[in-house]
């Protein structure tokens, strides 16, 4: 969860919201209607946590990541 001092919460999101506003796009199969009110490291998310990967050393923790929808570099 980010710190409320420094960060003002503007969501929920719905997933299609959020990749329309970053350029991305929801993998085949994804649901664009996912409520995301939070974003957390793959090692601690959960349910409605958007998380990320942007380095190949952590894939694995990728596939064992409860996060529920992650942005991930192609």
């Amino acid at each position: 969860m980010a710190d409320p001092r420094f960060f003002k919460r503007a969501g929920p999101f719905r997933a299609a919201q959020l990749a329309r506003m970053i350029g991305a796009q929801i993998a085949d199969g994804g649901d664009g209607d996912l409520e995301i009110r939070e974003v957390a490291p793959l090692d601690r998310a959960s349910d409605g946590e958007l998380s990320f990967l942007d380095n190949r050393k952590y894939v694995d923790a990728s596939k064992h990541s409860a996060a529920p929808a992650s942005v991930v570099d192609p």
